[in-house]
């Protein structure tokens, strides 16, 4: 998978392939992270997903604009069987959430975890609750989603330094934390705790 794309997007070995993975829609950082592409020319760009037909030509519009037009890449969306697979294909997870609304604002989107999982650091919106998961386990970079020159500043470090340590370490420590096996015992801890307490009540 890796192979193709690069030879689709005429990508060096040494060039990084950005992932967005997803809705493709409006508000999900896509088309900052095509912006941030054209300018800095750092590695290339996979948009992984569904999508509406028109918010598509919206981005395709977008894609002929930037200055290597062949660095986007439009790949249909995956099974969730194939889906981290494909995520391990690439380097580094696009997770630039716009807060258009408080769910937005609040979100821990599965694409953060899902790229933890295939072992590629984020470049991601400063929200805080993906704040508190980048911050906490060091697992990539932050930046400003209302700030383009900020955007295109960290995707030119995370092309430069997503191999490089901390990354690889953190985010292998964050898989043994961030996964179901841990978050169950939560769950059915919480559980037991309601079924004593009723059982009290009798």
């Amino acid at each position: 998978i890796r192979a193709q794309w690069k030879e689709t997007m005429k990508l060096n070995e040494s060039e990084p392939i950005f992932i967005y993975h997803g809705l493709v829609g409006p508000g999900r950082g896509i088309e900052e992270a095509v912006q941030a592409l054209s300018a800095t020319n750092c590695g290339g760009l996979v948009i992984m997903g569904y999508g509406m037909d028109s918010y598509k030509k919206t981005l395709e519009d977008l894609r002929r604009q930037t200055q290597k037009p062949e660095r986007i890449l439009f790949y249909e969306a995956v099974s969730g069987a194939e889906l981290c697979t494909y995520l391990a294909a690439a380097d580094i997870g696009v997770v630039l959430i716009y807060p258009i609304s408080k769910s937005y604002y609040y979100a821990q989107p599965n694409k953060l975890f899902e790229s933890i999982h295939a072992g590629n650091p984020v470049l991601a919106s400063d929200l805080p609750e993906i704040s508190r998961i980048v911050k906490t386990y060091g697992i990539g970079m932050l930046c400003d989603i209302k700030n383009p020159e900020d955007i295109q500043k960290k995707w030119e470090q995370l092309a430069e330094n997503y191999a490089k340590d901390p990354f690889p370490k953190c985010l292998a420590e964050a898989k043994k934390t961030l996964n179901w096996d841990v978050e169950k015992r939560a769950l059915v801890d919480a559980l037991r705790t309601l079924r004593r307490e009723r059982e009290e009540r009798r």
